[in-house]
């Protein structure tokens, strides 16, 4: 027997500013896991819906300039049964507003810090991270797919990996000692 499904996407336009670009980049990170986390939480604790959400984020397919902002896409996506659809579209939407309107609980700050930092610790094990970095610093406005530039910072890059969880770690030691 197959069941009927269909896919939803929603599609929320991003803007990142030329003087905080950097910033803004985790901040839509961060807002994308805590949209995800929340979705979730409705349509498939609550409401026993679906199985998975995805939240991605596509900025820009073109070359970036130095000194103009970059639009992309906030994408949101679920599989469903289709005579529910405009229902769990609602819900979303619903909880897109809640969060806009409320911000994110005391609870849900370090839960995505924790979920984003079992992601990082699980790439640097599988040189996921270090693929995402190359990849990301050749499109940078900072390397102009200069590849000699990318791997500069990127050594520095991988020296910041290295030394800032061992002082996390040092720092912990310290203050629990």
């Amino acid at each position: 027997m197959v069941e009927e499904q269909c896919s939803v996407q929603l599609c929320f336009p991003v803007e990142l500013k030329n003087g905080t670009m950097v910033e803004d980049i985790h901040i839509v990170g961060f807002l994308s896991k805590l949209l995800e986390t929340k979705i979730m939480q409705v349509l498939r604790i609550k409401h026993g819906q679906i199985y998975t959400v995805g939240v991605s984020v596509f900025i820009g397919g073109s070359k970036p300039y130095k000194t103009a902002n970059v639009r992309g896409d906030r994408i949101i996506n679920f599989s469903c049964d289709p005579e529910i659809s405009s229902k769990l579209v609602d819900l979303t939407l619903h909880e897109i507003l809640r969060l806009q309107e409320e911000g994110p609980s005391d609870e849900d700050v370090p839960t995505i810090l924790e979920i984003e930092q079992r992601a990082q610790e699980n790439g640097l094990q599988e040189n996921h991270y270090w693929l995402d970095r190359i990849l990301h610093s050749y499109q940078s406005r900072d390397c102009s797919g200069d590849v000699d530039t990318c791997f500069e910072i990127l050594v520095g890059l991988a020296g910041l990996a290295v030394l800032g969880p061992s002082l996390w770690r040092y720092s912990r030691r310290t203050l629990n000692s």
